[in-house]
């Protein structure tokens, strides 16, 4: 059986980073700033096949 724990904690960690990118930037700054948009998809895209492992 999966230890679905192990999961969602890569879930969370993965979360807290992604909100890290975006401290101390205004919604602007963000959307002018093509590299943490896209490490903060990159984080998304590792939370959507995380969550596919769990039950």
């Amino acid at each position: 059986m999966k230890d679905n724990n192990i999961y969602l904690k890569n879930i969370i960690d993965k979360a807290r980073e992604a909100s890290e990118f975006c401290d101390e930037m205004s919604e602007k700054d963000f959307l002018n700033d093509a590299k943490t948009q896209s490490a903060v998809i990159m984080k998304l895209i590792v939370i959507g096949e995380e969550s596919k492992k769990t039950s």
